[in-house]
């Protein structure tokens, strides 16, 4: 009987970390030695401090956090109010990342992560152009391009998690480059593909809520816009 009840025991103890495993970055942020790096987590719609970590005498930084299997995370190092790596991080990921204070970085052991780095310096580059654009010809220009260029990195990656914060990029404080009521379709197909691979992500479930919540308007829109005078 007693070798039953170990049996179960050490059965339930690997469930559980099936559901859990240690993800690790590690990596040097060129000079920054001796100093502190913040470790914060995107929470949906706000981040949370996770941690705060001190490099080495040569800038190295080492850091573990446990991730669900199947539910990656957004993670984002911060050496002072500057961010120096963003990151998608998988359970069992073993990232290595190379930084600077400068906005270089680079990232290994992590495609998703990879990506996000891509879609972070397209937006800069975009908002660079859209601050320098000389006349409001060349801004709309410069707005309708890119706009095209991130619908075409929604359909190209439907079943990537750096879908949703290029959904959620803006131009401004209250004025977010999705901003038709049509774009409500592309949140509601990346929400639904999403969920095919991530069903328990709280951001694809966020994403879906916002989905709906566009699709609402665009009803009433289109339901006010065809109503009789």
């Amino acid at each position: 009987m007693k070798n039953y009840k170990v049996i179960a025991v050490l059965c339930a103890a690997l469930s559980l970390m099936g559901c859990s495993r240690k993800a690790s970055i590690s990596g040097t942020i060129d000079g920054y030695a001796d100093s502190d790096i913040v470790v914060r987590q995107l929470d949906v719609n706000k981040f949370t401090v996770l941690d705060t970590i001190r490099t080495s005498g040569n800038g190295g930084l080492s850091y573990r956090l446990d991730v669900k299997d199947g539910d990656p995370e957004f993670i984002y190092l911060y050496a002072r109010d500057k961010r120096v790596a963003s990151l998608l991080v998988s359970s069992s990921d073993r990232i290595s990342i190379k930084a600077d204070t400068l906005g270089g970085c680079l990232i290994e052991g992590s495609p998703d992560s990879s990506l996000l780095g891509e879609v972070e310096k397209a937006y800069s580059d975009f908002m660079l152009r859209l601050a320098s654009a000389p006349t409001d010809a060349d801004l709309t220009r410069e707005y309708i391009s890119y706009y095209r260029s991130r619908v075409k990195f929604l359909l190209e990656n439907p079943y990537s998690l750096t879908v949703v914060p290029v959904l959620y990029q803006k131009l401004g404080e209250n004025a977010p480059i999705f901003s038709q009521a049509s774009d409500a379709l592309l949140f509601r197909n990346a929400a639904d593909s999403l969920a095919t691979v991530y069903p328990d992500s709280r951001y694809v479930k966020a994403l879906s809520s916002e989905a709906d919540r566009r699709l609402k308007l665009m009803d009433l829109e289109s339901k006010i816009r065809n109503a009789p005078e």
